[in-house]
């Protein structure tokens, strides 16, 4: 009875790239002076309840060297402080494991008192760490953060953002109107897109709205999520009258929607042009552009911009595993093996995603007649995936080869219980009369 090789198929998906809204900055009336010429950068963390977090990390990374990038932790108090930093760029992080920031307010002052970009207060999906700070000789920058655990956070951010009168309370009192852009933005960021596009449609009715081109990417950002396609594409349109340049993530999404239209070769067109406008996430731009070629039937170029893709973000999951299944395909074993491994120590090791690389990893092992390093990488997607067929008949197969019958016939069994209608039923059950027989 002899089976035929079964071809390994997976998909790649690639990461949406996110856009951003401006924020209008609060006053300010820090000064202050630090020693040697350096800039004092000084705060106080605290929960969601108002108690000082202590260990909290705040890194301060040089945009320009890395070198004179610093870190410290916050004290029992909440306090920290980074005495003499070393003028210029800087990107300012903080990290506590289960907590995420919720509000900041950053006041970054000269010597002379002149602002030198302070901000806040933001909230929720606005108070990230994805900001520069420029700072000069003897300046002082000082930071109030708050923090809360995950579960509360999403909790405090959905209230917020929808006007609850709880949340004020959680977060202090806010001094300025807030904008329903910004509120439809902390919507967003907490995926709740119908709530965040009725905002941002609020937000066209305000002074100005119509004309802003930040409003309508974010709407056509919004209206992709919840699946309006043709919306999402007439509101890309009103960005494109309204800038004559085209801004990062234009492409990317005209790109989307061609290939969620089936017009896969107008996607790549259009992601061609994201790539070659030099935007962030070239990577992952990459990686899609690799799904896109292989749906194409253009193996070789797909293989070539996600190797491309992998040198760029050697973690990027979709990649490794799309460049596995397309080595296997060309029949290069030994390569798809590397990029399945890879994606496996990437972190490729939990749920259904971990569960698809190990199998692959078995398939790939079985045919080059490894079949205990087989028997392995099924087993442990069986043990992430339980129910996952595939693996079990292939596990069969695999003790099969290792005459180990009565694991086979169990594995083949489970196989054909959670397959009942299997078109291989009369093989499989054959090997199982078999596998009894022997003992």
């Amino acid at each position: 009875m002899k089976r035929s090789v079964k071809a390994l198929i997976l998909s790649a998906t690639a990461g949406l790239l996110a856009g951003w809204l401006l924020v209008e900055p609060a006053a300010a009336q820090v000064t202050g002076r630090s020693t040697s010429g350096r800039t004092r950068v000084e705060g106080t963390v605290v929960d969601h309840t108002g108690e000082p977090l202590a260990g909290v990390i705040v890194r301060l990374e040089n945009q320009n060297t890395a070198t004179k990038s610093t870190k410290t932790k916050s004290d029992k108090k909440g306090r920290f402080s980074h005495p003499l930093v070393e003028f210029g760029e800087y990107k300012i992080t903080y990290e506590l494991e289960g907590y995420r920031p919720f509000y900041l307010e950053l006041e970054n002052r000269a010597s002379d008192g002149t602002d030198m970009g302070s901000f806040g207060p933001l909230r929720f999906g606005l108070a990230k760490d994805d900001r520069t700070l420029k700072l000069e000789p003897s300046g002082l920058v000082k930071i109030t953060l708050k923090m809360a655990p995950e579960a509360e956070y999403q909790e405090l951010a959905m209230k917020a953002a929808e006007g609850g009168t709880e949340s004020e309370a959680a977060v202090g009192k806010v001094t300025r109107r807030r904008h329903p852009a910004e509120e439809g933005r902390e919507l967003f960021d907490l995926k709740n897109y119908q709530g965040a596009l009725e905002k941002f449609n609020a937000a066209l009715q305000e002074s100005g709205g119509e004309t802003d081109p930040n409003l309508h990417f974010a709407i056509a950002r919004a209206q992709y999520e919840l699946g309006q396609y043709d919306a999402a594409a007439a509101s890309l349109r009103r960005v494109q009258e309204l800038e004559k340049t085209p801004r990062s993530g234009l492409f990317y999404y005209q790109a989307m929607l061609a290939s969620k239209a089936g017009r896969t070769q107008e996607a790549l067109e259009f992601l061609q042009k994201e790539i070659d406008a030099g935007g962030p996430s070239k990577g992952a731009m990459l990686a899609t552009k690799g799904s896109l070629l292989r749906d194409l039937g253009r193996e070789a170029e797909a293989i070539a911009a996600l190797e491309e893709a992998v040198a760029l973000e050697p973690g990027n999951m979709n990649s490794l595993l799309t460049l596995g299944t397309l080595h296997a395909r060309s029949g290069n074993q030994d390569k798809a093996e590397v990029y399945f491994q890879k994606a496996v120590d990437a972190g490729a090791s939990k749920g259904q995603e971990g569960a698809v690389v190990f199998y692959n990893l078995g398939a790939l092992n079985y045919n080059q007649k490894e079949f205990r390093t087989a028997a392995e990488a099924y087993e442990r997607a069986i043990a992430l995936r339980p129910k996952y067929a595939a693996a079990h008949k292939e596990l069969g197969y695999t003790y099969w080869e290792l005459n180990e019958r009565r694991k086979a016939a169990t594995h083949f069994q489970t196989y054909l219980d959670l397959q009942p209608k299997a078109g291989d039923r009369e093989e499989i059950e054959a090997r199982i009369m078999i596998a009894k027989a022997q003992g």
